[in-house]
């Protein structure tokens, strides 16, 4: 690919990184001069729709999220059927790495760990469960930024083609929900991000030893060591932010990742602080009901193991709604993920929900008419008799027209130009009022215009102070 423009707009440099479904290689954007990471998709899978659904899945999401700490994808699409997501090129390497280089200071692991509680707090709110927190998954920049990334898509890949292989590299960041194969929230990102930076701390992780399904079993079962018995330069405030976020019962770790980086920006100023909240819930009559359920067994941590990280590399991230951990959970049904189906798979997974189906129809060049490309609730949100479920299908020959973009986020019009199929667009950002800062106050063309990319430019006007999108 090299000496040629890819996409009519990348030019390639070289290739920085290879994984099982994918090759990213280090580029020059010629549009903007930026140097930029482009991961595409392997030749010989560009015909397989798990594989392309997950390349989409990933571009569609990591494009809604705009944090100093989380790698930024720009740009996304096929080419000859492969499908393609452009995101910055960091320059340094990612935390594995530098951890098995050198031990970090106290100060470094602390500080790390609040960059990525400040991500994940954001990705959260944004209705994002990373599920494969892993030290290769954080870049470290040259300036010691941490920046994470690899959401949505792990690079496991290569398990389905060889089962001998040793590529359970997550299992060591688990939560134990995760290898029950209970349902998953923000929470179990919390737990891995307990076990990163108890292995940051310490110099080694947790639970290791053995085969991948042992070390799984130990998230489940296994007492772990204390930190500061580990390390003895660790204080006991942090030995307790790393126990709670640990705990092997969710209900008692930090609710989200807010709170946690909370507690990490005190604890080496006051080391011995009283101010960790360990919430003194018995944990006894969950292990009784778990014992009545079933018999958390070496067999049935592996069918668990084989299906979460072969799943994992299709559905990448889970979606939940915007009110993470908020209020109590209704009891209905979780959307399913319908992007890729056709609009009759979509109706007849939908059937029993309750829930009322709105279709709308847009021009998607390189998908099959009748295919569904978007959907409203995402999937992993709980729905019942009387929600709306949105579904965007792709149609031959509709005319796309500007949507009503007044009011929304930029992140949020963004991703309805995205479905559009406009990419190029101008932003001006201008004075407002409280409260509309980051919001659309002004478009160019009204909303219902016709868009024909030939003649058609179309503008936004974003209020000023964006901090958030």
């Amino acid at each position: 690919m090299a000496d040629r423009l890819f996409a009519d707009r990348y030019r390639i440099i070289g290739l920085a990184a290879e994984g099982g479904m994918s090759l990213v290689y280090k580029a020059e954007d010629t549009r903007t001069g930026n140097v930029v990471a482009l991961k595409v998709m392997r030749k010989e899978l560009k015909g397989n729709t798990e594989y392309s659904r997950a390349f989409r899945k990933e571009a569609n999401m990591t494009m809604r999220l705009r944090h100093e700490n989380i790698v930024h994808t720009f740009d996304s699409g096929a080419v000859a059927g492969r499908r393609y997501i452009a995101m910055d090129y960091i320059d340094g390497s990612n935390l594995k790495d530098r951890l098995e280089r050198e031990r970090l200071s106290l100060t470094e692991c602390v500080n790390i760990a609040q960059k990525l509680c400040s991500a994940l707090s954001y990705a959260h709110h944004k209705g994002v469960i990373h599920k494969d927190l892993k030290p290769q998954n954080v870049l470290i920049a040259n300036n010691g930024e941490p920046m994470l990334s690899d959401f949505g898509i792990a690079e496991e890949t290569e398990f389905q083609q060889d089962c001998n292989k040793k590529v359970f590299g997550s299992v060591h960041y688990f939560s134990p929900e995760q290898a029950r194969g209970d349902t998953v929230d923000n929470r179990t990102d919390i737990y891995s991000l307990g076990v990163m930076l108890y292995e940051m701390a310490t110099g080694r992780l947790p639970f290791d030893g053995g085969d991948e399904i042992s070390i799984a079993l130990m998230h489940v079962q296994s007492k772990v060591d204390e930190p500061m018995k580990i390390n003895r330069a660790i204080p006991p405030s942090l030995n307790k932010i790393i126990l709670k976020a640990m705990s092997k019962d969710r209900e008692n770790r930090y609710q989200d990742a807010a709170e946690m980086q909370k507690d990490l920006s005190r604890c080496l100023s006051e080391p011995v602080g009283d101010y960790v909240r360990v919430n003194k819930k018995q944990s006894k009559p969950h292990a009784v009901k778990r014992e009545r359920k079933r018999s958390v067994s070496r067999a049935f941590v592996l069918a668990l193991v084989l299906v979460i990280l072969i799943g994992g590399i299709v559905e990448g991230i889970l979606f939940v709604k915007d009110s993470i951990g908020g209020g109590a959970a209704r009891q209905d049904a979780y959307m399913p993920y319908i992007v890729d189906k056709s609009l009759e798979e979509a109706e007849a997974l939908l059937k029993d929900t309750g829930a009322e189906i709105i279709v709308e129809e847009v021009n998607s060049p390189d998908t099959t008419p009748g295919t569904v490309v978007a959907q409203s609730p995402e999937s992993g949100s709980r729905i019942g008799s009387g929600d709306k479920v949105k579904i965007t299908v792709s149609a031959d020959n509709v005319t796309p027209r500007m949507p009503n973009l007044i009011g929304k986020t930029f992140s949020a019009a963004q991703d309805e130009l995205y479905l559009q199929g406009i990419r190029d667009f101008d932003v001006k950002y201008v004075s407002c009022p409280a409260g509309d800062e980051g919001k659309v106050t002004a478009q160019y063309p009204a909303a219902g215009t016709e868009l024909n990319e030939d003649d058609v430019k179309v503008e936004l006007q974003v209020g000023k102070n964006v901090s958030s999108d």
